[in-house]
């Protein structure tokens, strides 16, 4: 496997993490969460491919579903949790001053970071068909990382411009990503 392989590879895994950041930012998400959140898919996107070329392709099938369900679930909740006051106002709480996807606990983001890191793991099934390189979890890691960061950044720059469309975009990003990861597109 080349470096060039494992680049665009890397750029693939970090797409679904850097449009989750992406939405973070435009909720203006506060920064010990992204920071967390940045954390743990770059350990992710460096175990999972470990992982995967350690558990074989039996379980893959399996573990991928329900992680995808799981994962792509809770983003569309949180997609939810800010569109639907919008469009039923009975629905807003008391402080919507604030709005902002909201990760409030630390299962909650592992979640999250599993939904967006799930190809990794499949990935390792892979690299172990087509010749694993020892540096090839790290890169991916890496990038992922910078994704994500670069994704909030974006996110956090075009929603304090357009606040209120960009809490709508942040909300149809998360659902969008979510049903993607549902049916495992």
């Amino acid at each position: 496997m080349t470096t060039k392989i494992i680049v665009l590879l890397a750029i693939a895994l970090a797409l679904d993490s850097f449009a989750v950041a992406m939405g973070m930012g435009l909720s203006c998400t506060k920064k010990s969460r992204i920071a967390a959140f940045v954390i743990v898919v770059i350990l992710m996107h460096i175990l999972f491919p470990l992982a995967g070329l350690a558990i074989g392709n039996v379980s893959a099938a399996y573990i991928g579903r329900v992680a995808s369900y799981l994962g792509g679930g809770l983003l569309i909740f949180l997609g939810l949790r800010v569109v639907l006051p919008m469009i039923f106002p009975k629905l807003k709480s008391g402080n919507d001053e604030n709005k902002e996807i909201v990760i409030d606990s630390f299962w909650a983001l592992l979640v999250l970071a599993l939904s967006v890191s799930m190809d990794a793991l499949s990935v390792g099934f892979g690299l172990g068909v087509i010749g694993f390189v020892w540096y090839a979890p790290l890169v991916f890691g890496f990038t992922a990382g910078l994704f994500t960061v670069i994704g909030y950044l974006l996110g956090r720059l075009i929603g304090l411009k357009f606040r209120d469309w960009a809490e709508i975009l942040a909300a149809v990003i998360l659902i969008v990503i979510g049903i993607k990861i549902m049916i495992g597109g």
